[in-house]
């Protein structure tokens, strides 16, 4: 099992041939419309006459939030983008799985015989050690998926090849991939 990546960050990284980490404008102005939205609306809270403590709590809430958007404009938004194909891969989905009703091997093997109506189906519950994270490049039209578990509460890694599913199978699997959350 060592030899699988230990998280898609260590997977892209290790293909710089492939993958490149750049900004992602989309991302960011998603980020500056929050930014300007979290904004005016602390603004409009603290220039008008209600004072008290929840006019000043949410006033608070609504600075704090704005600045940390402030902060993912100047700093964050990096995406890893694919050379081939011009498209950022960015996360789509998150499962965890509910480790009394399904098996480590049972969602293993139904991502290794790309049976995503299995993956789907199985019984899913928060704060799991099995999870599937999901990747898409919608420029390139490629799923990437992934499976992880915790080991320990430190100890986090890939337990499965990344899964690419791309071409005439990703507009065929994309529907149920697309259903693939907790």
């Amino acid at each position: 099992m060592s030899n699988f990546p230990e998280n898609f960050e260590a997977y892209f990284a290790s293909q710089p041939e492939r993958f490149e980490k750049k900004l992602n404008n989309r991302a960011r102005i998603k980020n500056i419309l929050w930014f300007i939205v979290l904004g005016l609306a602390s603004f409009v809270l603290l220039v008008s006459e209600k004072h008290g403590f929840i006019p000043w709590a949410i006033t608070i809430l609504l600075t704090f939030s704005a600045l940390v958007f402030g902060y993912l404009i100047i700093w964050g938004s990096k995406d890893y983008m694919d050379k081939q194909t011009g498209g950022f891969v960015v996360e789509k989905s998150i499962k965890k799985f509910d480790s009394h009703y399904v098996t480590e091997i049972e969602i293993y093997e139904a991502l290794q015989n790309r049976d995503f109506r299995a993956i789907v189906d199985a019984t899913a519950k928060d704060n799991q050690p099995l999870q599937i994270y999901v990747y898409e490049d919608k420029v390139g039209k490629k799923f990437y998926l992934l499976l992880m578990k915790y080991f320990s509460t430190s100890e986090f890694k890939g337990i499965s090849d990344v899964t690419i599913v791309e071409g005439a199978d990703y507009d065929r699997y994309k529907k149920d991939i697309y259903k693939i959350t907790l």
